[in-house]
């Protein structure tokens, strides 16, 4: 499905972010690569998943709340339909990346900045535990 394809490339684009600034010495990312890339593939598949859970939410409120109860149409082949799903998938991913992004720079520049963590879990722990805390949050958007 069309949504589930943007809603992965959308998280998958989201978690590469913090890369640029751990990997700025290409040692450190040839070094840790595995970690790197095993904070990508949880946080993608975190971010998706909240987008999608977002996405549903958003979009049964929306159709309750702009259905003309007095009109019968076909439901699937609706403008109104396709309307929603656009702004319910516009929402989602602006809301969760919003959310994301907030906690990523939380966790990273502040509350694990002061401690002597070696660097690859500094970084799963600032990409893997924002994605979390996001898909708990997600539930009440």
């Amino acid at each position: 499905k069309l949504q589930l394809q943007i809603f992965v490339g959308s998280g998958f684009f989201v978690s590469i972010i913090p890369i640029v600034l751990y990997a700025t010495d290409n040692q450190i990312f040839l070094s840790y690569f595995i970690f790197f890339l095993i904070g990508i593939v949880i946080s993608t598949g975190l971010l998706a998943h909240t987008y999608v859970n977002v996405a549903s939410k958003t979009r049964k409120a929306l159709f309750v709340k702009r259905r003309d109860p007095t009109i019968d149409e076909d439901v699937e082949t609706s403008p109104l339909i396709k309307q929603i799903r656009e702004e319910s998938a516009s929402y989602a991913v602006f809301t969760v990346n919003f959310t994301y992004i907030l906690l990523f720079m939380f966790f990273a520049f502040y509350l694990f900045r002061p401690y002597e963590i070696p660097s690859y879990i500094h970084y799963l722990a600032s990409t893997s535990l924002p994605a979390l805390i996001t898909l708990g949050v997600g539930r009440f958007y």
